[in-house]
């Protein structure tokens, strides 16, 4: 099994060659419910993000970073739907913001 740090770059690396098709957005979005699952022990089908921030809390981790978070998943739900959410600027910059938000949320739990 991989370790944590190396499944997040891996998902990261797939995303990359993912950029320019639909499938952008969903792969970052299991990058960031597989960090969950993972290091909070709970199944992907078992949780919804009230529940998820409920335990980050319960786990001392601070509410800007659960913010942050939370909104990189709603980032990618929107993003799979929206018209403009597919421009090489907003994903771009969806990349970097949703890996420093994986990355510190790593660190944090």
């Amino acid at each position: 099994a991989q370790t944590g740090g190396l499944q997040i770059e891996n998902r990261f690396r797939s995303a990359i060659l993912l950029f320019t098709q639909d499938s952008f957005y969903t792969e970052l979005s299991k990058t960031l419910n597989g960090l969950i699952t993972d290091k909070l022990h709970v199944g992907e089908n078992v949780y919804t993000r009230e529940h998820i921030t409920e335990i980050l809390r319960e786990r001392n981790v601070e509410n800007n970073l659960i913010t942050e978070y939370m909104d990189c998943m709603h980032m990618c739900d929107e993003a799979r739907f929206s018209p403009d959410g597919k421009s090489r600027a907003r994903m771009d910059d969806a990349y970097e913001r949703i890996r420093a938000a994986i990355l510190n949320m790593d660190n944090a739990l």
